[in-house]
């Protein structure tokens, strides 16, 4: 049986952190670990994206009452409104290896991410898809992802370094045969190898988890 260090603030007078990342040890291999998408990039949307499309999870992801199996824990949160604002994140995803702000986007083109300046100007990576200039979604993207750190580090019961990642998911677009992994600080992903990166195992237990997820679906209403 594994054993788990829960999330919480620690002990009166102990001037520890105010809380600690929970960590969740062996446990038998999952039945559904060989079925799941292979390969890093995909131009079709697959059918078996539960975090993005569906509300439904693998089996080996379901929690079950008394099961102390569950691996890789999984909470979709979908079309969530940033309050004062009109704006939206279209998905987060959090899981055991932590949250993912995923801005999903269904642009057709291929995927590159190139550069310009050097000597004389500032060097500037760029974004394009097709012949669209993409650049200032990844702006958009750490602005998301920002505000997702700020609302997790506002519960004293949670960690101060929750893993959270940027995203741009591209379900349509074409990849090269070096295909880009990242501009800054925001993966670039497609439909397959999104459903991968989530489904990855990591420190936090199904209770760190839901306690994640209880925080930002309190502070992110459904637009």
């Amino acid at each position: 049986m594994p054993v788990t260090q829960s999330v919480g603030a620690g002990p009166s007078g102990d001037g520890g952190p105010r809380g600690s990342a929970e960590r969740v040890g062996s446990s038998a291999p999952c039945p559904e670990r060989g079925k799941l998408p292979v390969g890093r990039r995909s131009t079709k949307i697959s059918p078996s994206l539960p975090e993005l499309r569906c509300r439904r999870l693998p089996p080996c992801c379901r929690d079950r009452p008394g099961s102390h199996r569950l691996r890789q824990p999984q909470v979709p949160l979908h079309d969530r409104r940033i309050p004062g604002t009109r704006a939206n994140i279209d998905h987060i995803a959090v899981s055991a290896s932590g949250v993912y702000v995923i801005d999903a986007k269904n642009y057709t083109g291929t995927v590159r991410v190139d550069w310009e300046g050097g000597l004389l100007r500032p060097r500037r990576h760029k974004l394009t898809v097709g012949r669209r200039d993409a650049t200032r979604l990844v702006v958009g993207v750490q602005r998301q992802v920002q505000l997702v750190r700020d609302v997790l580090a506002g519960d004293p019961r949670l960690p101060d370094d929750v893993a959270v990642t940027g995203l741009l998911a591209f379900f349509d677009s074409d990849w090269p045969l070096f295909p880009p992994d990242r501009i800054e600080d925001v993966r670039l992903e497609g439909p397959r190898s999104t459903s991968k990166l989530i489904r990855l195992g990591g420190p936090y237990t199904p209770q760190g988890v839901a306690m994640f997820a209880g925080r930002l679906r309190a502070h992110f209403p459904p637009a």
